[in-house]
């Protein structure tokens, strides 16, 4: 029987070589990489990922092409943040791999009399040597799930928490790049429901949102119409506010203004009293509260779910309220995520509930229409189509119910728009619609034309005033 080898350990690694300097080409391609997957989330239809991802690229990247220092730091700081992630899907996925899978092997192994590595013939001969150090596999098989081995030591609850608040804080600096931290804010009202603060401006995704003493987005204009001047007064949901993606200049209530102006010769004024998640009893409360500001015109727009939508609070909606502005743009985005967390707990309301709604928002729109008319002022009722029915093809649903508003108006002499197939053939769906009901910048753009037209063809004294014009 041949004697048992004594040959000393084999070095299964070798010694790590010392870490070069990280260089500038490398942080330039995680810029490019950073841009390349926030192109991806804008791709897919997630802005506001896209942009979060952009804003944390452009600071992390940006630190790190221009200073070796900020280089080192930031992948020590990944690598302390890899090697944590790394253990703990380690833990997860191969813990149960060895406590219940192998051990169930060799159970079933030692039952059998099974010794395929021959580790219980003692006086065999074997290839098995002693090798590397019991701490250097272990090192260097933990390394095989991370970014970068860990040195010995170390305080990784300390780096964990460091690591989570560097992220913390470049959220927080991405996140306000790009206008969070500094939304719109509302106050409550028991009339209306509640109403963006008056007087304040915002920069949002690039887009300017400029907030009037009357709580419109519009031009600061006096309560008073000045004299020889056309006043539009538009009612309606977020719409007509056209969101923080749309800039002041491009939403369609100011293009109609600016449209106005030239077909007539004359001061058109529009005001835009659109308010995120309105419906007609928040908008006869406005009416109600502040009148019609002498207005020649009155549009009401909407679509068409807003017939469903009851009388709510500040409570009942995602905005922020004056009273409590946030603090931190991340502040903004939990107290987002938190009301989307109750709306879905809450769910939507059963058939009977979304009928009766639909009743008195019917109702509703009637009394608004002769509130307004009331007043001295023209009505017309228009309501923006889904994306499907802007392209075409209306739903069954949203025909219905466009249907009994249109006969309800039209019995006190309203009428109706309903543009179907109005955005087909004038551009891709994406760039003309944000989602499902919020028009982009070139929808605003095409909504805008066609709402001139009707109002020159609809209105006696747009028409009358487009007449006498030189």
């Amino acid at each position: 029987m041949a004697p048992r080898s004594s040959l000393k350990s084999t070095r299964w690694y070798r010694a790590p070589a010392a870490p070069k300097p990280p260089g500038a080409a490398g942080a330039v391609a995680r810029v490019a990489i950073g841009a390349a997957v926030g192109a991806l989330f804008f791709a897919g239809g997630l802005r506001t990922m896209a942009s979060v991802v952009w804003g944390i690229t452009a600071i992390v990247g940006g630190a790190a092409v221009a200073s070796p220092a900020a280089r080192l730091a930031i992948d020590r700081l990944l690598a302390a943040f890899g090697s944590l992630v790394g253990r703990g899907l380690a833990m997860v996925l191969l813990a149960p791999v060895h406590l219940v899978g192998l051990t169930l092997v060799r159970v079933f192994s030692r039952i059998g009399g099974r010794d395929p590595l021959r580790l219980r013939a003692s006086d065999a001969p074997s290839f098995w040597l002693p090798s590397d150090a019991d701490a250097r596999k272990v090192a260097h098989a933990g390394a095989a799930f991370v970014t970068e081995a860990r040195g010995p030591g170390g305080r990784p609850f300390v780096t964990a928490a460091a690591a989570l608040a560097g992220l913390l804080i470049v959220a927080e600096i991405g996140l306000r790049a790009f206008g969070f931290g500094h939304p719109v804010l509302y106050v409550d009202d028991a009339r209306m429901g509640y109403m963006p603060a008056p007087a304040q401006a915002v920069r949002r995704y690039g887009g300017a949102v400029s907030i009037n003493a009357f709580g419109m987005r519009a031009p600061d204009y006096p309560a008073e119409k000045p004299a020889g001047a056309l006043r539009v007064l538009m009612l309606g949901d977020s719409t007509l506010f056209g969101g923080s993606y749309v800039d002041q200049d491009d939403l369609y209530a100011r293009r109609v203004e600016q449209a106005l102006r030239r077909r007539t010769g004359r001061e058109v004024q529009v005001l835009n009293m659109g308010v995120n998640g309105w419906g007609p009893f928040h908008e006869a409360g406005y009416v109600d509260a502040f009148g019609t500001f002498g207005a020649d015109v009155a549009v009401i727009t909407l679509p068409i779910l807003d017939v469903q939508r009851p009388l709510s609070r500040l409570s009942a909606v995602p905005y922020m309220p004056a009273a409590h502005p946030p603090r931190l743009a991340l502040e903004e985005v939990a107290y987002h995520l938190t009301w989307r967390w109750r709306e879905r707990v809450l769910g939507k309301p059963d058939a009977a509930e979304a009928e009766r709604r639909s009743e008195q928002g019917v109702a509703a729109y009637v009394a608004l229409a002769r509130r307004l008319r009331a007043a001295g002022a023209e009505v017309l009722v228009e309501v923006l189509p889904s994306q499907r029915a802007g392209l075409g093809h209306a739903p069954e649903w949203e025909q219905t119910l466009v249907d009994r508003l249109t006969a309800a108006l039209q019995a006190e002499g309203v009428e109706v728009g309903f543009p179907v197939g109005l955005f087909a053939a004038r551009g891709p769906a994406r760039a003309l619609y944000h989602d499902n009901v919020h028009l982009d910048t070139l929808g605003h753009r095409h909504y805008a034309d066609y709402l001139t037209e009707r109002l020159a063809a609809r209105s006696p004294r747009l028409a009358a005033s487009e007449g006498a014009s030189p």
